[in-house]
């Protein structure tokens, strides 16, 4: 009498465990490479709108205020925190340091506005190659109208 596939039993479970952690860094790494790119994203738009509001004359308070709602989706990038920081400087620089009201920003002025975002990373081997947590930096420069 013949068996067939004698000795073969559990062949395909063992070839599933050898693929399975492979194939979950994979999908982790994408997953953590989508949530990179999206938060270089609205950090950059985070400083673009920031760049904006100084060159239209905003005040101080409304510019803060636009830029705590454009970061505030960079708040909750996934499991794990970030931590966003926005400055600006003005060449030449206005006085006081930051201006009260928009009579202190001239016409003319250079605004630079940098965005430093910090995102967690969960896959052990893409924080290996990266680092953890990463750190983005974005910078817009704008005239003020």
């Amino acid at each position: 009498m013949k068996v067939v596939g004698r000795g073969e039993q559990g062949q395909a479970l063992l070839e599933f465990a050898l693929i399975l952690p492979v194939f979950l860094m994979l999908i982790i790494g994408l997953i953590d490479f989508g949530r990179i790119y999206w938060a270089d994203l609205v950090s950059e738009e985070v400083g673009r709108d920031a760049a904006r509001y100084i060159s239209l004359g905003e005040s101080y308070s409304q510019v803060e205020l636009a830029v705590e709602n454009d970061a505030a989706p960079l708040g909750n990038v996934g499991w794990q925190s970030t931590n966003t920081t926005v400055s600006w400087t003005t060449s030449p620089a206005p006085s006081p340091n930051p201006p009260v009201s928009s009579s202190t920003w001239a016409s003319g002025q250079a605004v630079t506005v940098q965005v430093t975002t910090k995102v967690g990373v969960f896959d052990p081997l893409f924080a290996a190659i990266l680092g953890n947590p990463v750190t983005l930096t974005n910078s817009v420069t704008m005239r003020t109208e």
